[in-house]
């Protein structure tokens, strides 16, 4: 099966304002949003493949033959208050790698919390497992770029 991430900005009287929505032909789902002052969004969760965020084209880093798909890796993206796509930062490695979870600061910056297998590369930042699923917190510079 598939699934694809759904971005939707309701009004407080339920009326649909815009959706946004991207994926590939593997799983992709978005685990949780914030929304900052300006109405700008940011979701973080996970996609498997290729997935187009806006005109950017991501994808995840390690196929696994046994399993016929590619591993999850962990996304973060940005969205306008209009509901188009502004950019995506990914993290992974060559297992599982989730985001369920995103908050922001005041001064803008990103924290991420997750889980994963394995080794996994955040940047220039390598962190490898102790257990089957251990736990992790990305921090996102404001620019989206770390």
């Amino acid at each position: 099966y598939c699934q694809d991430i759904l971005v939707t900005k309701v009004s407080p009287s339920g009326v649909v304002l815009w959706a946004s929505s991207t994926g590939g032909p593997s799983e992709d789902i978005g685990y949780s949003i914030v929304v900052d002052p300006a109405g700008n969004s940011y979701v973080a969760g996970m996609f498997q493949g290729k997935v187009k965020f806006g005109s950017r084209t991501v994808q995840s880093r390690n196929w696994n033959p046994v399993h016929g798909y590619q591993r999850e890796d962990v996304f973060v993206t940005r969205l306008t208050p209009q509901g188009k796509f502004t950019w995506v930062t990914t993290a992974g490695g060559k297992e599982r790698e989730m985001g369920y979870s995103i908050a922001r600061t005041s001064n803008g910056d990103l924290f991420v919390a997750g889980r994963f297998q394995g080794t996994v590369a955040f940047g220039r930042t390598t962190l490898t497992a102790r257990g089957t699923w251990d736990a992790f917190v990305w921090m996102i510079p404001n620019n989206g770029k770390f």
